[in-house]
């Protein structure tokens, strides 16, 4: 499939680039992530933000993930938590970066833990799923559908 540079392409560029074949080579071993979640309550606002980044440094991209709240500290899989949030994250993390969004919350989901999204430390990630990773980011990298930014 070859694409112009047409602005009426650029929707369908942006949807497909996760599927169009990424030269470079698969790295040697799994790609494995991070996620760092915080909680900022600006303008009365439920938003949750991450940072999700590949911790061998690796390009990676298309993302499951799973953002849940942790009632007490001792809460660490989701499977013990009175909320999970499961989002899908059509974006890449270019090699040795980060990719940070945001993901605005319902007042009606955070209803199971009293209304109130509590603080950071309430909060944990985690990537459940990956679409591909490489050793170095693909050439001719396409911004994709951005992770939402709650500007």
């Amino acid at each position: 499939m070859i694409f112009e540079d047409d602005p009426a392409d650029v929707a369908a560029k942006q949807r497909l680039a996760s599927e169009l074949p990424a030269p470079g080579e698969d790295p040697p071993e799994e790609a494995e992530f991070e996620i760092n979640v915080w909680v900022d309550p600006a303008d009365g606002k439920f938003r949750l933000y991450y940072d999700l980044t590949e911790i061998h440094g690796y390009y990676a991209d298309t993302f499951d993930v799973e953002f849940w709240y942790k009632d007490s500290p001792e809460v660490d899989d989701p499977e013990d938590s009175p909320l999970v949030l499961p989002v899908h994250i059509n974006d890449f993390v270019k090699a040795n970066d980060s990719l940070r969004g945001c993901i605005e919350i319902a007042w009606a989901e955070l209803e199971n833990i009293g209304g109130d999204m509590g603080t950071t430390e309430n909060w944990d990630g985690r990537v459940v799923h990956y679409h591909r990773a490489r050793l170095q980011d693909p050439e001719g990298l396409i911004p994709m559908y951005k992770a939402a930014k709650c500007d």
